[in-house]
């Protein structure tokens, strides 16, 4: 399956993104922070990351625009407990493929993760 980075500060949300990634046979690493994430995806191939928004050092808008440039195709989902449509609409514009408001559904995130890895392959 997929090599998915998961960004966020909050350990409980890394954890339970990892484990509903790893249960579906994904292969997710995580980082706490932006600045850790930027670098875990210059050592490594990632075949999409899911980047929280409102993180210290590095927030999610910065990464994800970072991200974009690194690699223009890259597929992002960019996650948020704030006001949904703002920090969508706001995440978009900064790059991301695809916006989950958190909390979400298993369900919700493996559909947005198979939806950003099958439009990364059809272009």
């Amino acid at each position: 399956m997929a090599r998915i980075l998961v960004i966020d500060d909050q350990p409980e949300i890394r954890d339970i993104v990892v484990a509903m990634l790893s249960a579906a046979g994904h292969q997710p690493t995580e980082a706490p922070h932006g600045i850790a994430g930027l670098a875990l995806f210059r050592e490594q191939i990632f075949d999409l990351v899911i980047s929280d928004l409102d993180m210290p050092m590095k927030d999610g808008f910065a990464t994800i625009a970072e991200l974009r440039q690194l690699d223009p195709g890259l597929p992002i989902i960019a996650m948020s407990g704030g006001d949904a449509q703002q920090s969508g609409e706001a995440a978009l514009r900064a790059g991301a493929r695809t916006f989950l408001s958190k909390p979400f559904r298993r369900a919700d995130l493996l559909d947005a993760v198979a939806g950003a890895i099958e439009h990364a392959r059809a272009a």
